[in-house]
């Protein structure tokens, strides 16, 4: 990871050589630390990772606000999105709720290396709720089959009884 200094202020660097030392005290603690990403660099992105992972949502948003492309990211080796991250955690809904109302219904869609969505990832850990939200957003996402099979097929080979019951009401027959 390479780390680089972001000053907040709008004057040049060259203008501030010229500040008398008081100045220069007053841009150093406006000075915030920021990772920047090369491709394929995962630990960048582990301030979000967290986030999702423990259902803090002002730390992801704050996160987001700095790195706009973070919000539909691969930030695992997994290729998952904080979306899976937080779906698959199972901690806080509200978490989930708020992601799933700034994406689209096609960034929803974003698989893992598994060809797994979130939605897939509700089936897996019987995460209903989770799997209600994004359904309403994107009602084509229980057809969308991972590597593994369908989401339906997934909450089944798991036993979540109650996710297959939702499931067999909302994945459509094309045959």
């Amino acid at each position: 990871r390479l780390w680089t200094k972001r000053r907040e202020m709008g004057a040049t660097f060259s203008s501030r050589l010229n500040h008398n030392s008081r100045a220069s005290n007053n841009a150093s603690r406006r000075t915030r630390w920021r990772v920047e990403r090369k491709p394929n660099d995962l630990g960048g992105y582990l301030p979000l990772y967290k986030a999702a992972l423990g259902g803090k949502w002002e730390e992801a948003r704050k996160f987001m606000d700095e790195d706009p492309e973070a919000l539909t990211a691969k930030i695992t080796i997994a290729s998952e999105t904080a979306l899976h991250i937080a779906v698959g955690a199972r901690k806080d809904t509200a978490f989930v709720e708020k992601l799933i109302d700034i994406m689209s219904p096609d960034e929803l869609a974003l698989t893992n290396q598994n060809g797994e969505t979130a939605f897939s990832v509700a089936a897996v850990v019987g995460n209903k709720r989770a799997a209600e939200l994004l359904y309403n957003k994107n009602p084509k996402l229980p057809n969308i089959p991972s590597k593994s099979g369908l989401p339906i097929h997934r909450a089944a080979q798991y036993g979540h009884r109650d996710m297959v019951s939702y499931l067999l009401a909302v994945t459509k027959n094309d045959r």
